[in-house]
C-alpha cells in the first residue's frame, strides 16, 4: 500500500518519515507534499492508495484536496491528521469522504499504523467488491434478463405502452408474479448484491424503485389459483434464501409478495401497492399480521417475507401522504439545544416530541432514516463541543460511522426510535450530562427551575420568575439558556406539558380542567400548544 503524506509543516513530514516503520508493516511511504496542489500533481503520475493529510495548508487546503479526490472517484483511503482546534474542519472532512482522523498532539506511531491497517482492510474489501460488481455487470450486460430489466425500468420511468415488452414478459398468455424487496441499509453495494441474488432465482426482470427492488417471475396462466399462490410463495422463499446468502450480517431485507399481474398495465399499480404496504409495515413495527418465515437455516442478516394479500388492496393508512410529510426539524433543533446545555429532562421531552410528530406525519422511511442519522451525528457534535465526554475526539469519527450504519439498518420506525433513544441516553450518561436546571452550579438557574416546578399551575410569567430570583429578566433568560440549552419560556412550557400528560394519563379531569391545572387559562391555547409539542391533541393523547 502506497502512502502519500500531505502537510505544510516539514517537522511533521520528517517525523512521519523517520518515526514510523512503514515497510515492516506492509506500507510504503511513496511521497510527500506540502499542500493539496502538490498532492494532486503527485497523484496524477503515481499510484497512491492511502493519503494522510493535514487540513490547514496554503494554496489548497485539506478539505479541497479531499473534495477533488472524491470528485475524481479515485479508490483512495483518506486519513486526516489535524489539531483539535480544527474540529469544525474535521467534521466537514468526514462529510466529504475522509475515513478517519487523528489528533497531532496525541498521535503515536502505533496508533497511526493501526488506523492505516483498518483503512487498508476496508479499501481492499471495497476494491474487491467493485471488481466483483463490474465483472457481474459485464457478464450480464446483454442477457435477456438485463434487457428486460432495462426496458421494464424505462416503462416505469414514463412509458405508457410497450407491446414488445408485454409480449416478452407475458409470453403465451402467462401471468407475472411481482415481489418487492426493501433493504436496510439500502447502499449501492447492498442493492447490487440483492440484484445478483434475485438473478440466481431465475426471475424475469429486476427493477430498482427508489432504492427498493421489484422482482418479476413468470407464471403459467393455466395453473389453478392455489398453484399460482404456491408458485408465488416458492419464488419468495427462493429469493429470501438467496438474499440470506448474499447480504452481509449487518443487512436486513423485507420481501413483499404481491398478486399476479395479467398484463403490463397492472405493473405500475402493483408497484405502488407494494410501496404503500412496505411504508405501512415500517410504521406498524416488527410484527405484522400476514408474515411468514423464510425457509432455510438461520442467517446472519434476517430476511422477512410478508405473505400475499388480496387484490385489489384495501385503502392503506397513511398511503399517499408520505411523500409530502414534514420532518420535525424544529423539535430536533430544540433537542440539540437542550443536549448542548446538559438538560436531560428537556432532551427526553423533545425526543418524545420528535417521535410523536413522526408517527403522526409518517414521512417516507428513507427520509426518516437520514433525518435520524443526522440527528445523532449532530448530537455527538453538541456533546463533543461542550466537552461532556472526555477523550471524545479520539474516537469521534469511528463512533459517528457506527451511528450512521445503525440508523440505516433499522427495519421499522419502532426499531429506529428504540435505537435513537438508546443513542441519546448514551450521550446523557457521559460525565457532565444531566438535567442542567437541577445540577447547574449556578444557584440562580436552580432557583428559577424550582420556582417554575412549584408554581407552574399559576399564570406566572418570566418577569415574575426573574423577580423571585432577584435578577433582571433579560439577564436571567440569557443565563438560563446558556446553562440549560432552553429558554425560560420553553422550560416553563415543557414543565407544564409534562404535568398535563400525567393528568391526562390519570383520566380523572376533563381537558379544560387539565389546562387550568397546568397553568393555562384558555383551553384552546392549551390544546394548540399541546399538539405543537406532542403531535397529538389532548384527547388523542389520552
Amino acid at each position: 500500500m502506497n502512502v502519500l503524506v500531505v502537510d505544510d509543516e516539514p517537522v511533521i513530514r520528517q517525523g512521519l518519515r523517520t518515526l514510523v516503520e512503514w515497510e515492516r508493516h506492509g506500507f510504503r511511504l511513496a511521497g510527500e507534499a506540502a499542500d493539496g496542489e502538490e498532492a494532486l500533481a503527485y497523484m496524477a503520475g503515481h499510484q497512491v492508495d492511502l493519503v494522510v493529510t493535514d487540513l490547514l495548508m496554503p494554496r489548497m487546503d485539506g478539505l479541497e484536496l479531499i473534495r477533488r479526490i472524491r470528485e475524481a472517484q479515485t479508490s483512495v483511503g483518506i486519513l486526516v491528521l489535524s489539531c483539535l482546534d480544527d474540529f469544525a474542519c474535521v467534521k466537514e472532512a468526514m462529510k466529504l469522504g475522509a475515513a478517519d482522523y487523528l489528533l497531532k498532539p496525541t498521535m503515536e506511531p502505533e496508533q497511526l499504523l493501526e488506523v492505516l491497517g483498518q483503512m487498508r482492510t476496508e479499501l481492499l474489501r471495497s476494491r474487491q467488491e467493485q471488481e466483483r460488481l463490474l465483472r457481474w455487470q459485464r457478464e450480464n450486460e446483454e442477457t435477456k434478463l438485463m434487457r428486460l430489466s432495462r426496458r421494464t425500468g424505462d416503462f416505469f420511468a414514463g412509458g405508457s405502452s410497450d407491446p414488445e415488452l408485454e409480449e416478452e414478459l407475458f409470453a403465451a398468455g402467462g401471468n407475472v408474479a411481482c415481489l418487492m424487496v426493501r433493504l436496510c441499509p439500502p447502499g449501492e453495494m447492498v442493492l447490487a448484491a440483492a440484484e445478483a441474488a434475485a438473478v440466481e432465482t431465475g426471475c424475469l426482470a429486476v427493477v430498482r424503485r427508489r432504492e427498493q427492488l421489484l422482482v418479476l417471475y413468470s407464471l403459467r396462466r393455466t395453473a389453478s389459483r392455489q398453484e399460482l399462490h404456491d408458485r408465488r410463495t416458492a419464488c419468495a422463499t427462493a429469493l429470501a434464501k438467496q438474499l440470506r446468502a448474499a447480504l452481509d450480517g449487518g443487512c436486513r431485507a423485507l420481501v413483499s409478495v404481491g398478486p399476479a399481474a395479467a398484463g403490463l398495465a397492472d405493473l405500475k399499480p402493483l408497484a405502488g401497492w407494494h410501496e404503500q404496504r412496505l411504508h405501512r409495515h415500517f410504521y406498524a413495527g416488527e410484527a405484522v399480521p400476514g408474515t411468514v418465515a423464510a425457509a432455510g437455516p438461520p442467517a446472519p442478516g434476517p430476511v422477512t417475507v410478508l405473505a400475499e394479500e388480496a387484490w385489489p388492496p384495501p385503502a392503506l393508512p397513511g398511503a399517499g401522504a408520505a411523500a409530502a410529510a414534514p420532518l420535525p426539524y424544529e423539535a430536533r433543533h430544540d433537542l440539540l439545544r437542550a443536549l448542548a446545555g446538559g438538560n436531560a429532562a428537556g432532551v427526553r421531552h423533545q425526543l418524545e416530541r420528535v417521535a410523536a410528530q413522526v408517527q403522526a406525519a409518517r414521512p417516507p422511511a428513507g427520509e426518516l432514516l437520514s433525518f435520524a442519522a443526522e440527528l445523532v451525528a449532530m448530537a455527538e457534535d453538541a456533546v463533543h463541543t461542550q466537552s461532556l465526554r472526555p477523550g471524545a475526539g479520539e474516537d469521534y469519527s469511528r463512533r459517528r460511522a457506527e451511528l450512521l450504519v445503525s440508523a440505516s439498518a433499522a427495519i421499522s420506525a419502532q426499531a429506529l426510535f428504540a435505537w435513537l433513544e438508546q443513542a441519546v441516553e448514551e450521550l446523557l450518561c457521559h460525565p457532565g450530562a444531566g438535567d442542567a436546571g437541577q445540577s447547574s452550579a449556578n444557584p440562580f438557574v436552580r432557583m428559577a427551575r424550582q420556582y417554575m416546578q412549584d408554581n407552574y399551575s399559576r399564570n406566572i410569567s418570566t418577569a415574575e420568575i426573574a423577580a423571585h430570583v432577584k435578577l433582571n429578566r433579560s439577564y436571567l433568560s440569557e443565563l438560563y439558556s446558556r446553562e440549560t440549552g432552553e429558554t425560560l419560556s420553553d422550560a416553563l412550557s415543557r414543565i407544564r406539558m409534562e404535568a398535563a400528560k400525567e393528568l391526562l394519563k390519570e383520566g380523572r379531569l376533563k381537558v379544560y380542567e387539565v389546562a387550568e391545572a397546568a397553568g393555562y387559562s384558555d383551553s384552546k391555547i392549551f390544546t394548540k400548544a399541546f399538539k405543537r409539542m406532542t403531535g397529538l391533541t389532548p384527547k388523542k393523547f389520552q
